[in-house]
């Protein structure tokens, strides 16, 4: 996860792009929504392979459909062609997360409630199966453990550079992209006039798109995929003593507890 892109993140991972024009869906009106939405939306997204990710259907009620697009790239084009096709839908582009969400009418019926869509590219499928996936044996969601994972990446900086004062300058630091992988970026503070509030991204390089080895490199080397389906399995191994980030505990529950807390989700008993 981009810390640097906390706030966007909140609100398309949790069903909130659009505030109080949706709702939460029940799993009851999925199936005839899911009809809708292949009859009218994929078309006009030129969308031939896709599949459902995310919870729709794994609960009683679920913040919004996610459906991935494989090859898909959001474009100006796209937008326009789906303001075109839905004047009077809400549609919402996010070009730094690569999403694009609609207020979808539940069960296709005009008039009525609006649930959140998101259409999320497909780059690798791995990554995206790993992302989005319902952690059927927990008492939390995919978004828990995702936001866990980006409390460790927000932790895990190394500072390049300070001034004879001990500001930081520069610093790496990782990035967990939702639809993309597992980045390295450069950051400074450095601006014209002296140090900026903010830091700024200098460069960015991929490490990986593969889930095991960011796994690997966030959790331990000997962690696979299965070892970290759910938030209370990732809980268990960063709090064993031999955990690789161990130092830094603290810091990732700290941190951890704050993304939670703008999330308005439940802080868990396990921390």
């Amino acid at each position: 996860m981009n810390i640097y892109r906390f706030k966007e993140f909140i609100l398309f991972e949790g069903g909130k792009v659009f505030g109080s024009t949706t709702r939460r869906i029940n799993r009851n009106e999925i199936p005839s929504t899911m009809t809708d939405i292949e009859a009218r939306l994929l078309p006009v997204l030129k969308a031939k392979d896709y599949k459902n990710l995310g919870s729709a259907g794994n609960k009683p009620t679920s913040g919004d459909i996610d459906i991935g697009i494989k090859d898909f790239e959001p474009s100006q084009q796209k937008y326009d062609a789906l303001k075109e096709a839905f004047p009077n839908y809400e549609i919402k582009w996010s070009k730094g997360l690569s999403l694009m969400s609609i207020a979808w009418p539940i069960e296709g019926k005009e008039g009525g409630d609006f649930v959140q869509v998101d259409i999320i590219p497909i780059k690798h499928l791995d990554w995206t199966e790993f992302v989005y996936k319902f952690p059927k044996d927990s008492e939390y969601t995919s978004s828990h453990r995702n936001w866990l994972i980006a409390a460790i990446c927000s932790v895990l900086t190394d500072v390049t550079s300070r001034d004879l004062e001990g500001n930081v300058h520069t610093f790496n630091g990782y990035m967990f992209k939702l639809n993309d992988g597992f980045f390295e970026q450069k950051r400074s503070y450095k601006g014209k006039n002296g140090l900026l509030k903010n830091s700024y991204k200098v460069s960015e390089k991929k490490i990986t798109s593969d889930p095991r080895e960011m796994v690997k490199f966030l959790f331990g080397k000997e962690i696979e995929l299965e070892d970290v389906e759910t938030l209370e399995q990732c809980l268990n191994i960063i709090k064993r003593p031999g955990y690789k980030w161990s130092k830094n505990l603290s810091k990732i529950k700290q941190q951890y507890r704050e993304f939670l807390n703008r999330q308005g989700l439940k802080i868990p008993s396990e921390l």
